[in-house]
């Protein structure tokens, strides 16, 4: 059995959220449906549910100019043929991303992708597991590990965790 403890959420939008602002509109990149009596002291690593899904190790294109997830083509058949709107739910929390189609047929998450980064204090290294959870409203479930894993790997057990933090 591996364990990993996972790493707290930077910046927990706790303020206090009016009605109108948990809607969720084409345009709308911030963070709706958050509840700010949650608490969320460490993260949950979820098993798959066997849904189609993709990871992404985060490098500099995610966290600066362009600001963009390019969606791997394993995916595509999953995904919608037009630009759309996608919902990324991570701890409860739901961000709109704008999904984009461009003429090589090649996908990406663009606008809102920023937001949800610097939301979630991604770094450089960290990995991303995004697994289409409802293809028709578009929504996918994200897990984040942190990227500073030791570089000799080993096999950790309930006596010697492997401990990300």
């Amino acid at each position: 059995m591996i364990i990993f403890q996972v790493r707290k959420s930077a910046r927990l939008l706790k303020q206090n959220l009016s009605r109108q602002d948990n809607c969720l509109s084409p345009k709308s990149t911030q963070c709706i449906n958050a509840d700010p009596d949650a608490s969320f002291s460490q993260a949950e690593i979820l098993p798959l549910e066997g849904k189609p899904y993709f990871s992404l190790i985060i490098g500099r294109s995610q966290l600066d100019k362009p600001y963009c997830v390019i969606v791997p083509d394993s995916i595509h058949n999953f995904l919608p043929e037009s630009p759309s709107v996608v919902v990324l739910c991570y701890q409860n929390q739901e961000w709109a991303v704008n999904f984009n189609v461009y003429a090589n047929n090649r996908k990406a998450f663009v606008g809102g992708w920023r937001q949800f980064s610097v939301d979630n204090n991604l770094r450089i290294g960290d990995a991303c597991v995004f697994e289409l959870i409802d293809a028709k409203e578009l929504r996918m479930r994200v897990q984040i590990l942190n990227g500073q894993v030791p570089a000799r790997s080993h096999v950790g057990n309930a006596d010697i965790p492997i401990i990300i933090d």
